[in-house]
């Protein structure tokens, strides 16, 4: 499979400044307004895939060339989309409203995607496999052998299993004081 590579700009025109495009089909997440961004998916190559105007959150979007397979994840907002790249279909399979996207962790089975108070977990085949909405703001976090350790904002560390999303810990303690 082809790498893919995700680039940002502020404007349709510095867009097309840089690329030369002039009929530019562009699939929006969010309204034009004051904050809003282009997301530009393409092949080393420029070969042009898709572009996206998303609401900038002061959050980077990501993009994932997953398993090998033929399709791309982005976590962009508060989404996490799957692009089948051989068909040219586009699906959500994550959206978590007005809780923002962090970053996807990667293991030898999952993909993790990582929110400002949720986490989703997607299978190699690109499906969903659990989405857990969280009780308090993630501070840190990190994978253990086939679990996801969850540091939180008011010092609690919980432990979830990565396969079930079973909660199997909960440390009530205070880890930093």
């Amino acid at each position: 499979m082809e790498e893919y590579i995700l680039e940002i700009f502020n404007s349709r025109e510095e867009l097309c400044a840089k690329y030369k495009i002039d009929n530019i089909k562009i699939l929006r997440l969010d309204d034009e307004g004051a904050n809003t961004k282009l997301a530009l998916i393409k092949t080393k190559n420029f070969n042009l895939k898709f572009i996206f105007m998303y609401y900038d959150m002061g959050l980077k979007p990501q993009l994932i060339n997953f398993f090998k397979k033929n399709f791309i994840i982005l976590g962009i907002q508060s989404k996490i989309i799957r692009i089948d790249l051989e068909n040219n279909v586009i699906d959500t399979l994550v959206d978590f409203s007005i809780i923002p996207f962090f970053e996807f962790l990667e293991n030898d089975s999952y993909l993790i995607a990582i929110f400002e108070m949720g986490i989703s977990v997607i299978n190699e085949d690109g499906e969903l496999k659990w989405k857990l909405e969280l009780p308090e703001i993630l501070i840190d976090w990190e994978i253990v052998d086939e679990n996801i350790k969850l540091f939180y904002f008011d010092g609690k560390i919980g432990i979830h299993s990565l396969k079930t999303g079973e909660l199997l810990s909960w440390n009530l303690n205070k880890w930093k004081e």
